[in-house]
Order: C-alpha cells, then structure tokens, then sequence
C-alpha cells in the first residue's frame, strides 16, 4: 500500500478548516445538488424539477418562483437550514460564448496583459454587457499557450447569484459543463484516457450539447436547443432529429480537425440510447472511433448527473489554487473567507474548551491524589511520634537510605543516556564524508563495547576515518583489523571497527 506524502497544505487546511462547498447545477427543467456529507467522494443527491417558463437559456423569467424552488432545495439538502450553502454553480443548458486563441511565450505578467487585450477584441459582448474569464488550455514546446476564454451575459449571472444569495447560497464560481467533464476525464474518473483528443456528444432533455477535450482540458463547448436544432420538431420525426446531431457533430469534426490538423481521437457518446441509430450512422460517414462514456468509480450515478458531479470534485480544490475558468467575476468570495474564519475559531474553541477540561480533571485528580497522601503522611507521623520501640526508626533510616539509593540510580541512567545521545551526535560529525555507516553496536561502556560496520569509496578513506576516530574527544583504543578491510565487488571498501568509550572527567 503506499502511503500518502506529507501535504503541508493539509496541514494548513487541518488547523484552520474551510467550510465545504458543494455543487450545484442550474438547467431550464431543473437543479441538481451534490450536497457534501463530509470526505472527498460522499455526498447526497439533492434534485428539483422546475416547471416550464421559470428559467429560458439560463435566464430567470419568474425570479419568485425560482428563489422559492432554491429555497425548497436548500431545505432538502440541510433540513435544519444552517448557515449559508456555499456552491459552485454549473451551467446547463445556457448558450455561452467560448473562444480558442493562442499567444507566444511571454512572463507571467505580460500573459495577463496579453489575454486581456485578446478578450477585449473577441468579446461578443459591449463593454459592461458581459463577463468574461479564461484558462490556459494547452502550453505547446515552443511556450506558446493555447487560451480558451468564456464569455457570458452579465445580466443572467447577476440575476443568478442575486436569486442564489437571497436563498441562503453563496456563489463561488460559475462554469459550464465542458469544465466538469473535462475534469472527470483528467482526475481519471471515467473509462477514457486523458492523453487523448475526444468529441463528447451528449444528448439529454433539454437538447444537444458538443464539447471539444484534449489532454484533459475543455476546448469547446456548444449547445444547441432542440427546437433550435430541428427548427421547432421534437420527437415528431426522428430521422430529422438524427440528421440534425450528424450534421452538428460532423462541423465539430471538421473544426477541429481545420484547427489542429487531424481527427480527434474518438466520439464519445453520454446518455445517447434514445438514438441508438446515430452510431451507426455516424461510423458510416466517419472514420473515427465511437465509446461510451463511463464511469466505473460511480457505477450507480446515472449520466445526466455526471456534470454536476464533476463541478463537485471542483470544490474539493482549493480556491487558492482553482485557476478555470469562473465566470463569476465579482467572486463572492469574502463571505467564503469569512465562513472559513467562523470555522477556524468554532474548531479552535472546541479545542480551547477540550483542552481546559482536561486540565480540570488534572488538577481535581492531582488534589485528590495529594490530600490522600498528605492524610496518610500524617497518619503515619501520627503513629511515630506514639512509638516508643526504636525498630521503627531504624525501619524509617532504612527505607530513606533506599529511597535515595533509587535517586542515584535514576540519575545515573540520565548520564547513560546524554551519553549514548554525545557518541550519536559524535558520529554525525565524523560521517559528514566520504564513509558511510552501516551499524553501530554499543555493548557497554568500556573493554571495546562499541562495534562499527561501514562502507568507503577508498581504502585511503577508511584509514582517514580511523584517525579522525583515534584524535576524537570520545573514543580511545581504536582497532581496524586489516583482515576486516575488504573490496566488494561493486568497487566500494567494507570495513569492521572497535573501540571503547573516553569518560569524560566530571
């Protein structure tokens, strides 16, 4: 089994905890909430279906009826409703805007400046009217960097987190579900390799949704409406809605293979039995190979909560370290960092108040076993001063000579123990060179009681060992047996030493 590293940062994290942070997917039919039950992978399932016309593409129609619905999703989750959920917020169903650009190798300063510049030019939005974020999405030999940025109406996102904070949630990022899959396939969640180039085709209630992941990194993410798929037909004619997805996944096919010059790896299809005859037909048209996804550390996790699951294992990062893309720009992070603080100071004082108590039964016991022993003291002094037979006294002198035979005693092991500590400590001194100790066997003080087995990359320095040996404060009568030198077979020189201890004068 192999034992985990020493994380200094779990060391942080464990004195000073953060609040957990849960996910939460946001859909015009539906939320779905992955709720924290304490550890990396258990969690609770919490789903709400939302009736037609309270949210359109991701923007909110009936902002009553949708902070009433987060509310009842709120209490199922936590039915005591306390304090504030903390969420990262996915995106389904909303049409965003995502851009690929790539940029030369430039200083951690200059890339800032030179993707801001970028999105400011590409941003489908006027200056005020969007938010803008973006990710490192591949970084070639060369230096140059790959950016995919995302780009989203400002007013659905403050409407989002307006209704989500009215709630009693707190938003800590807002992403898309290109992120989350991508995740699962880096953190090696699913059957897919994450080296690979894949196209995930996903077909779900609300319409077809195409991302581009490439190494473990969203490069695309496209959603088409249903209605706006087949021009208002849905589930009327099938052959329609098929020829729809082949032409959908087709253009994807060919924008990445304009973009980075070959075939992805794959076609993978998420929750596609409903059109069964599109893999036939798309392995017709094109000679790439098709796989369902799967993920087998979650066997009983149906697909159309695998998002939302992968925006999940997003919390488990630190936010510190969390550099996706978040497209929440006014980063509600002050209340996060103030749960945290409250967190911190509850584990604290648990630990103040355990550790007072603790001292309090200390003290009570200490007390007690005091006053029963002064009680006795002066029972048995009671019981002296009325004897007259002077065998008592000769008893008292005898047990007082024992009692500080006991003291010398004990302070003669201390002096055997600092001085087992001074001959390790002169050890590490002599070792700092080219020889190297394989064991040291103290069998007493003195009559040669120390044995010492080492290695040396030269005779010569086995010899120089021993001198530094002989001149030490600490040893005398050092012996080197010639016979004991020898050249193994790997070039190095074994030897066998002893000596005896040099008593320091008191």
């Amino acid at each position: 089994m192999k034992l985990p590293l020493f994380n200094f940062r779990n060391v942080i994290e464990l004195l000073s905890p953060s609040p957990p942070i849960d996910a939460l997917e946001i859909s015009d039919h539906g939320l779905k909430l992955v709720h924290h039950k304490g550890g990396r992978h258990n969690f609770a399932p919490v789903s709400l279906r939302l009736p037609s016309g309270i949210i359109e593409g991701g923007t909110i129609k009936n902002e009553e009826a949708f902070k009433k619905a987060l509310i009842q999703l709120r209490h199922e989750a936590d039915p005591l409703l306390r304090g504030t959920i903390h969420v990262i917020v996915m995106l389904a169903g909303t049409n965003l805007y995502t851009q690929l650009f790539r940029l030369p190798f430039l200083d951690e300063n200059d890339l800032e400046n030179a993707v801001e510049l970028n999105m400011k030019v590409i941003s489908p939005f006027e200056e005020g009217r969007g938010y803008g974020s973006w990710q490192v999405a591949k970084v070639y030999p060369s230096g140059e960097r790959e950016i995919l940025a995302a780009f989203l109406e400002k007013n659905i996102v403050d409407a989002l987190i307006e209704a989500l904070n009215g709630a009693g949630f707190e938003v800590m990022v807002v992403g898309f579900q290109a992120l989350a899959y991508a995740r699962l396939i880096r953190e090696k969640h699913t059957n897919l390799a994450e080296s690979e180039a894949y196209v995930v085709v996903k077909l779900w209630n609300e319409g077809l949704s195409l991302f581009i992941i490439d190494n473990g990194h969203p490069y695309f993410d496209h959603f088409l409406r249903w209605n706006m798929l087949t021009e208002g037909v849905r589930d009327t004619n099938k052959d329609l809605i098929e020829n729809a997805i082949l032409e959908e996944v087709q253009k994807i096919v060919n924008f990445y293979s304009s973009r980075f010059g070959s075939k992805p790896a794959k076609l993978i299809f998420v929750n596609s039995s409903e059109y069964k005859n599109v893999d036939a037909r798309i392995k017709e048209r094109m000679d790439i190979p098709l796989q369902y996804m799967a993920l087998p550390q979650f066997p009983k996790v149906p697909p159309d909560w695998w998002a939302v699951l992968g925006a999940f294992f997003r919390a488990n990062k630190p936010r510190s370290a969390d550099n996706e893309i978040n497209l929440a720009i006014s980063k509600n992070t002050n209340s996060f960092y103030r749960m945290k603080i409250l967190v911190s100071l509850r584990f604290w004082r648990k630990i103040m108040w355990g550790s007072l108590l603790i001292l309090i039964v200390m003290f009570v016991g200490g007390y007690v076993l005091i006053h029963r022993e002064l009680l006795s003291t002066e029972q048995e002094l009671s019981a002296l001063s009325q004897e007259k037979d002077p065998s008592n006294l000769n008893d008292l002198e005898s047990n007082a000579e024992r009692f500080n035979n006991l003291v010398k005693l004990i302070g003669s092991l201390e002096s055997q123990i600092e001085m087992r500590s001074s001959i390790l400590e002169a050890f590490l001194g002599i070792t700092a060179g080219k020889t190297t100790l394989q064991t040291i066997a103290i069998d007493g003080l003195g009559d040669k009681g120390i044995h010492i087995t080492g290695v040396s990359d030269s005779q010569e320095s086995v010899v120089e060992f021993k001198n530094i040996i002989e001149k030490s404060t600490f040893f005398k009568g050092v012996e080197l047996p010639l016979q004991s030198v020898i050249q193994g077979s790997d070039g190095k020189w074994r030897f066998e030493m002893s000596f005896e201890l040099e008593m320091p004068s008191s």
